[in-house]
């Protein structure tokens, strides 16, 4: 559908790729609550506990479809990771090349207008974009949201269609500005980074992904 309001070509590549996996390593975060996200020039790494012994754990690096998979990654990632602060080193020391995989980052710019006539686009369709604020799921169910509120209203259906897209551009087309820069990489300096402790720069990270998510009206 979106290729035939559209056209070819629409959603392009990022910048960066994320190797994940879900593995049973046997660390003090696993068996927490607790989700750690760690950046720095190589990349980033976020490591979710999963239950049951299983942690969930990534690394965004720089990505281009045209360069070679490395034919050991786990071998480049602990090569790359492996002098970063614990928990990391412990995790690639346990992890098993067979629970690894990869996924590129993709994007496209949202439009002002995602439809036409009785036809409109919601979630990934309309707005692809980096995982790096956890954003995909969130803004598609404020799509769903905001669409079954201006369906509710009656009344001409193209009419609702397009206010459903007035509505959601101006929020959706920042978070995604935002994704693709890939904030999860952005690292504040050390001078900075001491005039903040990291309980204050947690509020200021969750205050900001609210706005992110609110939905009014």
């Amino acid at each position: 559908m979106r290729r035939q309001l559209w056209g070819e070509d629409v959603v392009r590549t990022a910048t960066f790729g994320t190797w994940q996996a879900l593995s049973p390593i046997d660390i003090d975060l696993t068996h927490t609550h607790l989700h750690l996200m760690i950046t720095g020039k190589e990349g980033a790494c976020g490591l979710i506990p999963g239950g049951d012994g299983l942690l969930q754990w990534w690394f965004d690096v720089r990505w281009s479809p045209s360069e070679p998979r490395p034919t050991a990654p786990l071998a480049e990632l602990r090569r790359r990771f492996g002098h970063w602060a614990s928990p990391v080193p412990e995790v690639l020391a346990a992890a098993r090349e067979e629970d690894l995989g990869f996924f590129g980052h993709h994007w496209n710019r949202v439009r002002p207008v995602w439809g036409q006539g009785r036809v409109t686009l919601i979630g990934d369709a309309a707005h692809t974009m980096p995982p790096t604020l956890g954003q995909g799921a969130n803004q598609t169910l404020e799509d769903v949201w905001v669409l079954g509120r201006e369906l509710a209203k009656g009344g001409d259906l193209p009419v609702r269609l397009r206010a459903y897209e007035k509505d959601r551009y101006p929020k959706v087309s920042l978070v995604s500005r935002l994704a693709r820069r890939s904030p999860a990489n952005w690292r504040i300096p050390p001078a900075i980074g001491r005039l903040f402790p990291e309980s204050s720069q947690t509020i200021m990270l969750s205050r900001f992904s609210n706005r992110l998510t609110a939905v009014t009206g």
